[in-house]
């Protein structure tokens, strides 16, 4: 499989959704109450402020939605530099009866029982997790056969589903 950055991109906006969703959901809840107060006091004053502190509360909104994220995602890069994987190298997921594993191009050998992988159903394919941060994304559409992707997601899932 490639690891292209599209893919990476997706995979990890999916990731941070489905296993960070508290996280997100308040942030998100508190930056729209914080913006709400700061529009409903501006109005009062005249339109010069309003149109200022609209302005304002859309570049402080965007800011801190950034930031609660920012940080999983530096988190996210570096254990994915850890396991070797850099962007657009490809790679090579495998499952056997017994473990999950991850070969990146460099040839060295990761492995994780399935006890320990979470799996998510995306639009886009399943996601993978066999540790925190580090998941991959088996898109429903790629270079691969596809009869040899869905064996694989088969593969995967019933050690994973089975084992819960």
């Amino acid at each position: 499989m490639a690891n292209d950055a599209r893919t990476r991109r997706i995979a990890t906006n999916q990731y941070l959704l489905r296993w960070h969703p508290k996280r997100l959901f308040f942030g998100s809840v508190l930056i729209i109450g914080v913006s709400t107060v700061c529009i409903h006091y501006s109005i009062r004053v005249g339109f010069e402020l309003f149109a200022f502190t609209m302005i304002a509360v859309m570049v402080l909104s965007s800011l801190a939605y950034a930031a609660l994220v920012y940080r999983a995602k530096s988190q996210i890069a570096e254990m994915f530099r850890r396991s070797g994987l850099s962007r657009d190298e490809p790679y090579t997921l495998r499952a056997d009866a017994v473990e999950f594993q991850f070969i990146p191009a460099r040839g060295v050998l990761c492995r994780w029982p399935y006890d320990q992988v979470r799996l998510h159903r995306t639009s886009r394919g399943m996601l993978i997790s066999p540790e925190p941060l580090l998941f991959f994304l088996v898109p429903k559409r790629h270079d691969a056969h596809l009869e040899e992707t869905k064996r694989f997601v088969r593969i995967v899932r019933s050690h994973v589903e089975g084992d819960a």
